[in-house]
This record gives structure tokens, sequence and C-alpha cells, in this order.
């Protein structure tokens, strides 16, 4: 009721000059919305019909950021971040375009590698999807060097350490089909468990990675930073 009373006085003492500022405008805005949200939820007769109403009422939060014009370090900051928006946005573009590339890569490169250790269901490059996931993981920072070793074990580490048999290329031609079918790798259990079980390679995972690392975790993340 407050924050109406306060846009319907400011609308009457300065008229049409009420939303040549911005703040009046998003006042207007944040009271339009939470009046709407209150009149919906006193004739709402069910929860189900008017699920909105839940993110209506989030709205309201945004009545913070009427703080930021008394603040003036805050404003400061805050109309520089605004200002900075669509340069940010190009450097986005590059961002998504690099983990474009990077999943394209990563699923060409390490998607019949064994499952072991962090390269599981969870985390792994054999759907564009999921190789993004994990991509957007490792961006972080957050266990890529696990990754990492996980995709580089060789056959004597998956072996002797995580006990998985793996062949070293799991294509299937005329002349590695019977190979496969022998050892059980291409039986509908084992496609629908484990999956294709074919070797690390320590040199691909290794400059994959830190390939992906600099150009994406230092490099990009760093410049949205100087951006701003």
């Amino acid at each position: 009721v407050v924050f109406d009373a306060e846009v319907v006085i400011k609308m009457y003492v300065m008229r049409s000059g009420y939303f040549a500022e911005a703040w009046n405008r998003f006042d207007l805005v944040c009271a339009i919305v939470t009046t709407l949200g209150l009149l919906a939820g006193q004739f709402a007769e069910g929860a189900e019909e008017f699920a909105f109403l839940g993110v209506i009422r989030v709205f309201r939060v945004a009545r913070v950021l009427r703080l930021l014009r008394f603040a003036k370090g805050l404003n400061r900051l805050f109309m520089a971040f605004v200002f900075s928006l669509p340069k940010l946005i190009n450097v986005g573009l590059i961002l998504l375009l690099l983990l474009f590339l990077f999943a394209v890569l990563g699923v060409n490169l390490f998607a019949k590698i064994a499952f072991v250790g962090p390269h599981g269901a969870q985390a792994n490059f054999r759907g564009f999807y999921r190789a993004i996931m994990t991509l957007v993981r490792a961006m972080t920072g957050e266990g890529w060097n696990e990754m990492m070793h996980a995709l580089a074990s060789s056959a004597y580490e998956l072996r002797s350490i995580h006990n998985v048999s793996c062949v070293t290329s799991f294509d299937l031609t005329p002349d590695s089909y019977d190979t496969l079918v022998a050892k059980g790798f291409l039986d509908r259990d084992a496609l629908q468990g484990p999956g294709p079980v074919e070797c690390g390679s320590p040199v691909q995972a290794i400059i994959f990675f830190v390939l992906f690392t600099m150009l994406v975790t230092y490099v990009i993340m760093n410049l949205f930073i100087a951006v701003i």
C-alpha cells in the first residue's frame, strides 16, 4: 500500500515527467506486479490454478534495488555493471563458441573411453549436452585435473588399478568386429551398462584439458572481470 501510494502521489505531482527517470519506471513496475500478485492471491481458489503466484511474490525482492539510488558508491558500481553489459555479451558469445568447439572435439575424442573414476554417467563426453555440462563444471576449476587423468588412463592402468578391460580402438570395422564380439564388448548388457570401453589417451587428454583451462578458465573468465 505504501509503495502504491508513493507511485500515485509522484505521478500526480510530476505528471509526464515521472516517466523520464528510470528509477520511477522501475518503481511503477514493482508496484504493478506486487498489486497484481495480491489481487490474484485474494481470488485464487486453488494453488494449482495460480502456480505463477510464487514467481510474482519473488519479484518483490526487486524492491531491494531501490536502495541503490541512496547509496552513491553502490549505485556507481551498479551503473558500471549496466554499462558493461554490451561488452559482456560479446565476451559471452566467445565463451559459448569455445564451449561448443571443445564439446564437439571432446565427443569426437573421448566418447568411447571407458567409465572410470570421475569419468562416469554424470560427467562424460558421450553426448553433446553432457559434454557441455562437463566442460562448464571444468570451467569453474572443479576437478578438471581428475577428469583429465581418468580420460588419460592407459590399458595397463585400467586393468591393474580399476580392473577394467579395454581395447585400443572401439571403432566398428570388418577387422575389429569379430574381436569386440569375442571379448563380449558388443553384448546388450555391456552396451547398456558401462558402454564403450576404449582405452584412454594420455596425450589427447592432457592437451585437450590444458588448452581448455588456459583459454576458457584463465583467459575468458579473467576477461569477464576486466570488462567490468
